[in-house]
């Protein structure tokens, strides 16, 4: 498959979604107002350098979404970490100071499970978005089916106002796409 690059200095909103058509996510997967929600905040992500936060209900897109984006930015990172896999919850924490200056992609923010180390409990994805505020120089592009209530429950408002602070946000609200097969009633 080809992949399809937009450089930071082209932002055009045409070459955000050619670049996102070839790259695997459409305005037939995605609906009209999301694709143009996303153009738009890719567009402005683009333009200052911030990172990307994708929320939305499950199966709307928003793993499709960074997929694309992925392979625009960086095709060849290696930086993807699903928050659902403890080895790569162990890859975040063990080689985090190396990913601070790279883009890094996370996963399903919020699903991750309960970690403890010596009766301690560690928030490995809070502690990482403080880490990557404090000293990141790459970008951080994350999913979440949180809302920002669910996320200031979970993690605080601190770590909440630093994502919000460190990357565009954007909410897909469009139904899963999942394809579902259902017998009988």
């Amino acid at each position: 498959m080809r992949t399809t690059r937009v450089p930071a200095r082209s932002v055009s909103s045409d070459a955000i979604a050619k670049a996102l058509e070839a790259n695997g996510w459409s305005k037939e997967i995605a609906g009209d107002q999301d694709f143009d929600n996303a153009v738009a905040a890719i567009g402005e992500m683009l333009r200052t350098g911030r990172g990307l936060f994708i929320t939305g209900d499950a199966g709307c897109g928003k793993t499709q979404l960074m997929r694309a984006l992925q392979k625009i930015l960086n095709p060849k990172t290696l930086n993807w970490v699903y928050c659902k896999e403890p080895e790569d919850l162990k890859y975040l924490r063990s080689r985090d100071d190396e990913l601070l200056n790279t883009t890094v992609y996370i996963d399903d923010i919020g699903c991750e499970e309960i970690v403890r180390e010596y009766g301690n409990i560690i928030d490995i994805i809070g502690d990482f978005i403080q880490l990557y505020h404090y000293r990141g120089k790459g970008r951080m592009i994350g999913t979440t089916n949180l809302n920002s209530q669910a996320i200031n429950e979970k993690y605080g408002m601190r770590m909440l106002d630093r994502v919000l602070e460190m990357c565009v946000v954007l909410k897909l609200n469009g139904k899963s796409k999942r394809k579902r097969i259902v017998y009988g009633n």
